[in-house]
């Protein structure tokens, strides 16, 4: 297959591998795992800042339909905190359904199942998107939170569980707070994100 369907870096789009070794290179530089707060109270975790080969990375993994970059990061993001013993399980910031058919997949879905494996606990596919929106790129502040309300729900599975929200990317914290909140609301024991990259954090 690799004949028919050479490998190209996740990050320059370079023949020979899932990532090059320049690209690894620069990549490891980039790993700078960041904690803070957003809205709520709400902890989130991040691996990178948007930016370098990491931005790179995202936007083909997000719209050249490179999925093998889950496979790359996810290493990454299993480094950002010790989650043994303090998760019960992962879910992820999910798409609409329409939306999600047009791209074939979820990115951020993709990057849960990933790292769920590496941590050995189990995904839960537990929020879902119950109507579409408008996107979030060119929102402020506080159009972005009028834009994410009341367009989840979650399962009431989540009851007494410890959950890590993942995402591709945490600009506001708009979205997550929103998924956040209502896996609080639904039950959850606790809820945390954890995110690829941050935009917030490299301004």
């Amino acid at each position: 297959m690799d004949a028919v369907f050479p490998k190209k870096c996740v990050c320059c789009r370079a023949l020979g591998g899932t990532i090059c070794e320049n690209c690894l290179k620069d990549v490891e530089k980039e790993f700078s795992p960041k904690m803070f707060c957003i809205d709520g109270g709400f902890v989130c975790n991040s691996a990178f800042r948007y930016e370098g080969r990491v931005r790179d990375a995202i936007k083909n993994f997000k719209f050249s339909n490179v999925k093998r970059g889950a496979q790359v990061f996810d290493v990454w993001l299993s480094k950002v905190k010790n989650y043994s013993g303090k998760i019960n399980c992962v879910c992820s910031v999910p798409m609409f359904e329409n939306r999600q058919k047009e791209r074939g997949y979820n990115q951020s879905e993709v990057l849960a199942r990933s790292l769920a494996q590496i941590l050995g606990l189990p995904f839960e596919n537990v929020i879902k998107k119950t109507r579409d929106n408008l996107s979030q790129r060119g929102l402020g502040s506080d159009e972005r939170k009028e834009n994410v309300h009341d367009v989840f729900s979650v399962s009431s599975c989540v009851k007494g569980k410890s959950v890590l929200l993942v995402d591709d990317v945490v600009t506001t914290g708009a979205t997550l707070f929103e998924c956040l909140s209502l896996l609080c609301l639904a039950g959850a024991k606790a809820a945390e994100g954890l995110t690829l990259a941050n935009v917030k954090l490299s301004k």
